[in-house]
């Protein structure tokens, strides 16, 4: 089945490049307005489209002008382009993403609790989020940039509008809609020297005045950076050839990947609208993630869904199911197993009730069902595994919005949340208070403060037996001992102040100030040892809550200047600083609490998109993304230390293309990435992320 659908989607991009009778003109990415580049749209800010100067919240919006032009080959890298996102490759196109940081503030935790689980992506409002240990995986993501409209972020606690899991914000890609009543087609193929090869394809048409229908597919083959392993215990590097050598893996690749997507859009007339699309994918990467002696593991998931959303006369419904298996620690002979299949069904329903022009209520309802089955992986292995058992969360929420006009210019939202899980006796209650006032047209003032819960992951509610070999041959049995209501979710709180300004026609300024406090840290603490009846010995642990405060304050200032068609320059930069209460080494609770100065989260970062068309054949393109010094850190250096590894150094990445129109809708581009060649890690143990070029071509019919 996976060669079949890998065939189909090599083949649609080869039939795009040959049919183009059947296409029509396509209009040119490249040449926009200054009110279009000066005014870009959001939706979700507060659920309805507004412009990014009127939204309520701190947010931004990346489009796909901006992501073609600046040469982007991914989701996660075009994230690269907004402000107040952190954004690390730990290998070639596989990303580490937090938005305003708090990245691992416990500090000593093993590689999976260290990946960000408080930042919630979706795609068309379907959370696209894991519930196994929290978190994104980025590679597993269906759709591609060829499918994406634009990517919108709001940075700060969001659930009382998306529910759990948006502790510190959003990511929402929005896809494309094809409305040409002939036949339309975009394609992308490029090549980057000598880590990657890259495909995209999409043909759409409107076959009726009220249906439309798109089919996109997507490939991606990456080779590491590099031809090293970092070994946590000896603290060394080893070529990668040598390690696990026997089972034969192809050592050198990164990633290998597809995606298929279909869609279909049916408009009856104003008040009623349908939108149904499905897909599948499939994904073979390195990243780091459920590691064990080094920090990279192979892994693999395969993936289906179908989502469904509907409005008819104010009320928004939504219906997604997606399915698949994940093998999160492939291995040929595994000792035990970790790989599960899983079955996620999550429906929301909301009503627009717009009482009065001034006065705005939204009542939503969500329902999501997830199932985890490791009992056939289980078996295979000699050990057993660590999903070994059908496991399920359901849960239910509730949530109330107000949107209120008391005069002219002002503006208030206020909303909450709760959320109730079949597994946990409290429900999460989340809320969330904004207020804007537009002085004038040109200036505006936002005030914010809201707090959102987490959601409940199925590593807290698993009781699992870890066989760990010793080094003097024996087996010692590493227990897990589930009981989530023994520990709270994560609750972060936080103070926004906000201004935004059109200083001019071609000027626009946007200036943050924010507080943050995160709560309710837990991780797997030591309860029990010894040895057992039966002469084996044994450590039980548990989840349960930390004392640690994490609390942050920062400002994020961006600015949109263009002074004419054929210029656009926009910087951006955060800084922030970190600190974490009652801090101790949590497998010491005897240890003195103290206020430490949180290391792993960059203090600055930032980055430049700089676009000029000086005719309109030729775009040049220049964008740059940096970050300063900071430390990570991993369970081992808990009692090892920390080595200049764990020292990820300044890193500034300057990335160009150069675009030309050769014929009608065909452009040929080149590029580069990391033009400086700071051949430098961004993640702790991870590859050396260097210099590369690429050449390609798109075609747009």
């Amino acid at each position: 089945m996976g060669n079949l659908l890998r065939k189909l989607g090599m083949s649609l991009l080869v039939s795009t490049f040959i049919s183009p009778l059947m296409a029509q003109e396509n209009r040119d990415l490249y040449n926009l307005s200054i009110e279009e580049l000066m005014n870009i749209a959001i939706v979700s800010a507060s659920s309805q489209e507004e412009t990014l100067f009127e939204a309520p919240v701190s947010s931004y919006s990346i489009t796909k002008e901006e992501i073609s032009k600046a040469g982007i080959t991914s989701i996660p890298e075009a994230l690269r382009l907004c402000p107040g996102v952190i954004v690390r490759e730990t290998t070639n196109g596989n990303y580490d993403v937090h938005i305003n940081g708090f990245d691992n503030p416990i500090k000593y935790t093993h590689t999976v609790s260290q990946m960000n689980m408080l930042t919630l992506v979706m795609i068309n409002n379907r959370p696209v989020f894991s519930l196994g240990q929290g978190g994104t995986h980025w590679e597993a993501l269906p759709v591609d940039l060829i499918d994406v409209e634009r990517i919108e972020i709001v940075r700060g606690p969001s659930a009382p509008l998306f529910g759990p899991n948006a502790v510190t914000g959003v990511i929402n890609i929005i896809t494309k809609t094809f409305d040409s009543e002939n036949w339309y087609a975009s394609a992308n193929i490029q090549h980057v020297a000598p880590l990657a090869r890259i495909g995209n394809v999409a043909v759409g048409k409107k076959i009726s005045k009220k249906i439309n229908v798109a089919l996109s597919g997507n490939y991606q083959l990456r080779d590491r950076n590099d031809h090293l392993y970092y070994n946590y215990e000896s603290g060394s590097y080893i070529n990668s050839k040598d390690y696990r050598a026997e089972e034969e893996y192809k050592h050198e690749i990164a990633m290998d990947k597809y995606g298929i997507n279909g869609y279909l859009n049916y408009e009856a007339n104003k008040d009623i609208n349908v939108n149904i699309s499905a897909g599948t994918q499939h994904s073979d990467v390195q990243k780091v993630h459920f590691s064990t002696e080094i920090p990279l593991s192979f892994t693999e998931k395969e993936s289906s869904y179908i989502n469904f959303a509907g409005k008819a006369y104010g009320v928004n419904t939504r219906i997604s199911y997606e399915f698949g298996e994940h093998h999160l620690l492939k291995e040929k002979n595994p000792l035990y197993s970790a790989a599960y299949y899983y079955h996620t069904l999550d429906a929301t329903a909301d009503y627009q009730w717009k009482i009065n022009s001034r006065f705005h209520l939204r009542p939503a309802l969500n329902y999501m069902q997830s199932q985890y089955d490791g009992s056939e992986f289980a078996k295979k292995a000699p050990a057993g595994g660590a999903f070994d058992g059908n496991f399920r969360i359901n849960s239910a929420g509730i949530s109330l919005r107000s949107d209120w006009y008391p005069v002219e210019g002002l503006r208030v939202v206020a909303g909450v949340r709760g959320d109730k899980f079949t597994v946990k006796d409290d429900p999460a209650l989340s809320y969330q208070f904004l207020t804007t006032y537009n002085v004038n047209d040109k200036w505006l003032f936002r005030l914010v403060q809201s707090n959102s819960k987490s959601g409940v992951f199925f590593q807290q509610i698993l009781d699992l037996t870890i066989p760990t070999p010793m080094p003097d041959g024996n087996m010692l049995m590493f227990n897990i001992n589930a009981d989530p209501n023994d520990s709270k979710v994560v609750s972060n709180t936080m103070t926004e102040v906000g201004i935004r300004s059109k200083v001019t026609k071609s000027l626009q300024l946007d200036l943050s100030l924010f507080s943050q406090k995160l709560t309710n840290l837990y991780e797997l603490q030591m309860t029990d040892g010894g040895v057992s009846e039966t002469g084996v010995p044994y450590i039980d642990n548990q989840y349960l809550n930390l004392p640690f405060e994490s609390k942050q304050y920062g400002m994020t200032f961006s600015a949109n200047y263009v002074p004419d068609t054929k210029w656009q320059i926009k910087p951006f930069i955060t800084l922030q600083s970190t600190e974490t209460e009652n801090f101790y080494y949590y497998a010491n609770p005897a240890a003195k609490k103290e206020t430490r100065k949180h290391e792993s989260t960059p203090t600055v970062y930032g980055g430049l998109f700089a676009n000029y068309a000086p005719t309109k054949a030729l775009n040049i393109n220049m964008n740059s993304y940096f970050f300063g010094n900071h430390t990570m850190y991993h369970h081992q250096n808990a009692l090892s230390g920390i080595t200049s590894e764990n020292q990820i150094r300044t890193k500034v990445l300057i990335n160009t293309k150069i675009s030309y129109q050769v014929y009608r809708n065909a452009k040929a581009y080149i590029g580069g990435r990391n033009l400086l060649n700071q051949n430098t890690r961004e993640y702790y143990g991870t590859d050396r992320i260097g210099r590369n070029v690429f050449a390609g071509a798109s075609y747009n019919f």
